[in-house]
């Protein structure tokens, strides 16, 4: 970016278990300044204030409003992004949303329409495993043909993530819940990237298997098939009982242990979700030994950015 040239003003809608993601990213990033946010939560919201500055907001659709803002980052609950997208479209902000665009298809096209109208850009799920530097070289090598032919694409996904908090609306697939909505955006992404081109067929079937997670899918085996012939497999299993993660040496959660336990705890009715999700949000405090702690700075620490060593108080 040239001196001539002004930062891109960015509102974030959301300032929930996304938001400890993406963050640390986009403080680092000059093309971008962070000036609002939006968020139903007081103490998201004040601690946003003493790192950011700029305007905070309990609606998007009062942040969408505000002039500072030129974008939108749409990170709020599944089952709002349609709606808070098209608020954002309509004032003529761009927006960057995360997966997934909407709940439907008459909601897509809505906020297409508008975006037509206004002149807004949309990234819908600029955030997946699509975008990773390491699924992009690898198709730049496919396509410089040193490895020879794609020739086929499994991939796995076993996770425990049926088994940690969650609100209701995460396992709710009729909410954009479930992994078909909140995991295997990635995995999907990903493989069109790979595979480089349209698809001619796509045949899935799909699991729910935990009887505290009824209405939420946590299993699904797709078979794929891209227009020059190159098959994909893929599994996604998020009920813990083996971890994909633990195949690579910087990988693994809790290990085997720590999903028995969540499972247990799960079946007996003992997890507190609401306390373990608030964990895991921008601005959340949680009392401890010593006082309250902020366990959104030691998730987000683990990007390793330095900014993110002075947390709010």
């Amino acid at each position: 970016m040239s001196q001539s040239e002004q930062p891109l003003r960015i509102g974030v809608a959301g300032l929930g278990f996304g938001s400890t993601e993406f963050l640390p990213v986009l403080e680092r990033m000059p093309q971008l300044k962070i000036v609002a946010g939006a968020d139903l939560r007081p103490q998201a919201l004040d601690a946003f204030k003493a790192r950011y500055g700029g305007n905070v907001y309990d609606n998007v659709e009062a942040m969408c409003a505000d002039p500072e803002v030129e974008a939108v980052w749409v990170s709020t609950p599944n089952q709002l992004h349609g709606e808070n997208s098209l608020a954002a479209v309509k004032q003529g902000k761009h927006v960057c949303i995360r997966k997934p665009m909407a709940l439907t298809m008459e909601e897509c096209q809505q906020i297409l329409d508008a975006a037509d109208k206004t002149g807004a850009k949309i990234l819908a799920g600029g955030q997946t495993q699509g975008t990773n530097p390491i699924i992009q070289a690898t198709r730049r090598l496919l396509l410089e043909g040193e490895m020879g032919r794609l020739t086929g694409i499994t991939m796995w996904a076993y996770t425990g993530w049926m088994l940690n908090p969650r609100m209701p609306q995460e396992v709710d697939d009729s909410q954009g819940g479930g992994i078909v909505w909140r995991q295997m955006p990635h995995q999907i992404e990903a493989v069109r990237w790979l595979g480089g081109g349209m698809l001619k067929s796509v045949r899935a079937n799909t699991g729910r298997w935990r009887p505290e997670r009824p209405n939420g899918t946590g299993y699904a085996a797709v078979y794929m098939e891209f227009e020059d012939g190159t098959p994909v497999t893929l599994t996604y299993n998020a009920y813990g009982y083996f971890d994909t993660s633990e195949l690579i040496e910087w990988g693994g959660d809790s290990g085997i242990q720590g999903r028995q336990q969540r499972r247990k705890q799960l079946l007996a009715g003992q997890m507190d979700e609401a306390k373990g999700k608030e964990a895991t949000r921008f601005g959340a405090l949680i009392e401890g030994k010593d006082g309250p702690q902020v366990p959104w700075a030691d998730r987000a620490r683990r990007w390793r950015e330095p900014l993110w060593a002075a947390v709010p108080a």
